[in-house]
């Protein structure tokens, strides 16, 4: 491709229908422009201008390689455009770590609404992890904004290093196909204890065993007998979904609410927190905290 200055020498010297006027513009000697204008020449193989005494006109060819240039430049001009627009955008994009299953986009949302009507240009990225798959992104600054549950942050070695402020608090509760044959009016979630359940292996940290999560719910009145653990949460709401058992989520998750899913609830709650890095000094995200503690009042 040719040089950039030379391109502009064509450009200029064509609309202007002079070298001298094209030097002027661009704060170039004539001479100048005249040496960037026989280079082009000399590396398209063609004459782009007739030169006069008076003025210098285009031939054929370089009212041809003027139009190619003009829209070459206009698409340049416009992808730099664009690029800044993204580049902006980023630097006012919030990263949001969520639970996997927590139900909070409505929330988020109006939350991000608010912000945007009080003048922030502000976007989301929304990313869902288990909970003790959150925190270390967010102080690594992968992440801006973390929404987890308390037992999350207190299991946390480094958690002296974010601020957090609860949002709600969510209740425990077993949930089952409707049509089961427990699911009987009166029923409670201690009825199914018989019943097998099936738990992630990414719901608990991984150096954690089965044992604990029985162990867990017993302090609450559950002593399940028949506990399965599936590779990933998709196959065990399957396993729900078909009838084929029980799980524990909590009233807050987003498939206790899906149709055809009756929930029980357990006598526990835990507090949801939104979390941060301590000394946050971004405008976007002081706005969006500032939102979050508005929401709650």
């Amino acid at each position: 491709m040719p040089s950039e200055i030379s391109v502009q020498c064509l450009l200029s010297a064509g609309r202007l229908g002079s070298f001298t006027r094209a030097a002027e513009e661009l704060f170039m000697t004539r001479q100048a422009v005249s040496r960037q204008i026989a280079q082009l020449e000399k590396e398209l193989g063609a004459q782009l201008f007739r030169r006069t005494t008076a003025k210098v006109e285009l031939t054929p060819v370089g009212e041809l390689y003027l139009q190619f240039f003009q829209e070459t430049q206009a698409r340049w001009e416009e992808t730099k455009r664009k690029a800044e627009t993204i580049l902006i955008e980023r630097g006012n994009l919030i990263h949001i770590g969520c639970n996997h299953d927590l139900d909070l986009g409505e929330w988020v949302l109006r939350v991000v609404e608010k912000c945007r009507g009080g003048g922030y240009t502000l976007g989301v990225d929304w990313e869902r992890r288990e909970p003790h798959d959150l925190l270390e992104p967010l102080l690594a600054g992968q992440l801006d904004v973390v929404f987890s549950f308390e037992q999350a942050l207190e299991d946390f070695k480094q958690s002296d290093a974010l601020e957090y402020c609860c949002i709600a608090q969510a209740q425990a509760v077993l949930v089952v196909r409707e049509g089961h044959p427990l699911a009987v009016p009166g029923a409670k979630a201690q009825d199914f204890e018989g019943v097998p359940c099936f738990i992630s292996a990414r719901m608990t940290p991984l150096n954690q065993k089965r044992l604990s999560f029985e162990e867990e719910w017993a302090e609450y009145g559950l002593h399940f007998r028949n506990v399965h653990v599936v590779s990933n949460r998709e196959s065990m709401q399957t396993m729900v979904e078909m009838g084929r058992g029980v799980t524990i989520s909590t009233s807050m998750d987003r498939f206790p609410h899906n149709p055809h899913i009756l929930s029980y609830p357990i006598d526990r709650s835990q507090a949801v927190h939104c979390i941060w890095r301590k000394g946050e000094a971004r405008p976007q995200m002081r706005a969006f905290l500032t939102a979050v503690r508005e929401s709650l009042a």
